[in-house]
């Protein structure tokens, strides 16, 4: 969908990657059609530093995956990246033949994809709990390759970040205290120099399609909005 992919990129240029301008088309005070369009300076509203965990769900995934192809290796969001979970994401590996630096990223062990149970293809899924290691077949492993793949336990799309919410967040716990280690750890090759560009903060992106079904009201308010606090940056997406 290009409405959805242009939101996307504005978003995360908006949140992540600094200075830009924007075009705004303001009224001339006459009933008519035409305006005034000026540019407005924006800035990142996260800071242009520390590391960023990511949680990608439904199409978000997809829309994650071509934004980053778009993007040079060194780029500001992809340099940042330390660990995605994807959860029902509509991504393909195959979509990153000539990208490896980013299909390793997102079948390495920094990554994980949880997903829903579909009552009707997915075999003795009712005995699964969330975190279980899903089988994988030729299909999946053909679009989605290697990635950790783990049930989410529930057979609803729309509530598969509430009831993997656990396992999501410890997920995120373990990759960040393996970062926190390395640096740790080059601190202390410093000669022990307190410097503040050796401690990497961290933020965390949500990026939520959510689906419009007919019990999506209540489902909504669980999952679009979520308050995070890791380290010392609180802030809502």
């Amino acid at each position: 969908d290009r409405f959805g992919m242009d939101t996307f990129e504005t978003s995360i240029r908006g949140l992540f990657e600094g200075q830009g301008v924007l075009k705004e088309e303001e009224s001339d005070g006459d009933n008519n059609d035409e305006g005034i369009t000026r540019d407005r300076v924006t800035r990142a509203i996260i800071p242009l530093r520390g590391a960023i965990f990511v949680l990608a769900h439904s199409a978000a995934g997809g829309q994650l995956v071509r934004y980053l192809l778009d993007q040079q290796k060194d780029a500001p969001l992809l340099s940042r990246i330390r660990c995605i979970t994807f959860t029902d994401s509509t991504h393909s590996i195959q979509w990153l033949k000539r990208h490896p630096h980013i299909s390793t990223l997102i079948q390495s062990s920094k990554a994980l994809y949880v997903r829903s149970a579909n009552r009707m293809r997915d075999d003795d899924w009712e005995n699964a709990s969330p975190g279980d290691e899903c089988p994988k077949d030729h299909f999946w492993s053909h679009r989605f390759g290697d990635i950790k793949t783990v049930w989410a336990g529930t057979t609803e799309h729309s509530l598969s970040n509430w009831t993997a919410h656990k396992l999501i967040w410890d997920h995120f716990d373990e990759i960040r205290g393996q970062t926190n280690e390395y640096f740790a750890e080059r601190n202390g090759r410093a000669n022990n120099i307190d410097s503040i560009d050796e401690k990497e903060d961290t933020d965390v992106m949500m990026t939520v399609e959510c689906l419009n079904d007919g019990n999506s009201q209540d489902n909504e308010k669980r999952i679009s909005k979520e308050r995070v606090h890791i380290g010392t940056k609180p802030f809502i997406i």
